[in-house]
């Protein structure tokens, strides 16, 4: 239970502090989000938690590099 709590912080989590103004950064999550949907793969937050199935996408994404 405690790892889902630290994994929803980690993929949710604000940062402190100011930015610069104009277009905002981009984040892990969104390089990861676009490398998954031209993949095809959808609903990857809720798959990421069973680690057979995340192992199996990752091996996927191995091969096509």
């Amino acid at each position: 239970m405690s790892q889902d709590i630290v994994m929803n912080k980690i993929l949710d989590g604000k940062m402190e502090g100011s930015r610069k103004s104009g277009r905002p950064r981009l984040r892990w999550v969104d390089y990861l989000e676009e490398d998954l949907k031209q993949m095809g793969v959808r609903k990857w937050r809720s798959k990421a938690f069973n680690w057979n199935v995340w192992a199996s996408i990752t091996k996927e994404a191995e091969a096509k590099l």
